[in-house]
């Protein structure tokens, strides 16, 4: 159960993350911002790995997105 949904959430991503490259590649359909995707894991651990990794910088990311 839980691999399916993992795999799947992936793969959605991965598909995301495609159709996003294709519209980056023209100039005339690029967006002003880049974007990252990221893929974390450890969701029965209440998610403390990616907590450490964002925590420390989320301020700067939200200054950045209100820029």
């Amino acid at each position: 159960m839980g691999s399916d949904s993992n795999g799947s959430g992936i793969v959605a991503l991965l598909e995301v993350a495609r159709l996003f490259s294709l519209l980056y590649s023209n100039p005339k359909t690029r967006g002003q911002y880049n974007l990252l995707f990221g893929l974390t894991s450890g969701g029965p651990y209440n998610y403390n790995g990616t907590h450490k990794v964002i925590f420390p910088v989320w301020k700067f990311i939200y200054l950045l997105i209100e820029l």
